[in-house]
């Protein structure tokens, strides 16, 4: 191995051993589009390896819903009086607050006016009434995903969990959102934004 081989091969090892670092200090401001991502001080309960998405974030308070904890209800079969159509599709738990609120992901380049966008092609849609409608919609590479309660916090209160290290802010990508592996999405962001390997 030539000596400019060595060399580049040790520039390379440098790089790929400071990159996770280097992303960790680059987290995005927390607003409504981003993720919150537990971090392993976070042990028990819901909230424990969750990934959370930012709905509204302001003064007074923060709301998003877990995107990666989906349950064994199937949506048709929970609400079998909202016309919504049969299939396999799962019901997700987004938090312990207000635990029958139902809500909706939607990924469209056909948004209704009613529909909050938070990032990309990505809105949320609050109400059982309105799911039925969108869930019945849906076309093409559309996405829909529902859940049942929110995440919540009041004003300073996830800026404490925020400084005790509690949680890391991540930008979001549409596919996260719908991942068709929610088990696997709370590993992939710890390692790229924490700068620590599992």
């Amino acid at each position: 191995m030539s000596n400019a081989t060595k060399y580049a091969y040790i520039i390379a090892c440098i790089v790929l051993s400071i990159l996770p670092f280097s992303l960790a200090w680059s987290q995005p401001p927390l607003a409504a589009g981003t993720f919150l991502v537990a971090t392993d001080k976070i042990d028990e309960g819901m909230f424990k390896e969750s990934v959370v998405l930012v709905l509204r974030h302001n003064a007074e308070m923060t709301i998003g819903v877990i995107v990666n904890k989906p349950s064994e209800m199937q949506l048709a079969k929970v609400f079998p009086d909202h016309g919504l159509p049969e299939s396999d599709a799962k019901l997700y738990f987004g938090g312990p607050v207000n635990p029958m609120a139902v809500s909706a992901m939607s990924m469209t380049k056909r948004p209704h006016p009613s529909m909050a966008p938070l990032v990309d092609d990505i809105y949320w849609v609050p109400g059982l009434r309105a799911l039925g409608h969108i869930v019945t919609q849906v076309k093409g590479e559309e996405r829909v995903r529902a859940y049942m309660g929110v995440s919540s916090w009041k004003s300073g209160q996830l800026q404490a969990e925020l400084a005790a290290g509690a949680w890391l802010v991540a930008p979001v990508e549409g596919d996260m959102v719908f991942s068709e592996q929610p088990a696997t999405l709370w590993s992939q962001l710890y390692v790229r934004w924490s700068g620590r390997w599992l």
